[in-house]
């Protein structure tokens, strides 16, 4: 089975078990996890430098996502904190505190697997619980051009039923 069909199939399950408040908004969420976790989350909007969206650290007895104050719209905001939120989930380390005042070290542990997991974790999150945001109409074959760059444009059909298959 290829590596990318095990990580997302462990990133559905892990989303179907997260039974956050129906309906869906981001503080429900941060405070579904909040309590999950037995540990603080604290957010943050900031100006943040180029190249770098969102970012979280550990400092005391909680967690603090700092997102960028400028995201595009609500959704934008939401996505961002969801995936540091799958950081965390996932069991990756926070941006070490020594780090924190310098942008170059930020921007060099946005890579590789570990980003790519907390992203897949985070899009099975929105598509597993969030309303899929309205879409635009395009034609047939800018939608397949934006399919095949950029999927996070539009969420998937089976994304939102409106029910939880989780035990409460």
């Amino acid at each position: 089975m290829a590596e990318r069909t095990v990580l997302q199939r462990r990133c559905d399950s892990l989303a179907a078990s997260l039974c956050p408040p129906v309906p869906w908004s981001l503080d429900g969420f941060v405070n579904h996890v909040r309590d999950l976790r037995d540990r603080r989350i604290l957010l943050y909007a900031q100006p943040l430098p180029a190249g770098v969206s969102s970012f979280w650290f550990r400092a005391g007895p909680a967690d603090h996502i700092v997102y960028a104050r400028d995201a595009q719209s609500p959704h934008h905001r939401d996505h961002l904190v969801m995936h540091e939120i799958a950081h965390m989930l996932l069991g990756h380390a926070g941006i070490p505190l020594g780090l924190l005042n310098s942008p170059e070290a930020v921007r060099s542990l946005h890579r590789g697997t570990v980003e790519n997991e907390a992203e897949v974790l985070a899009r099975a999150i929105a598509a597993r619980w969030r309303p899929p945001r309205p879409q635009p109409h395009v034609d047939a074959d800018v939608g397949r051009v934006m399919r095949t760059y950029d999927y996070s444009w539009e969420v998937p059909p089976y994304a939102w039923r409106g029910q939880t298959i989780c035990q409460r």
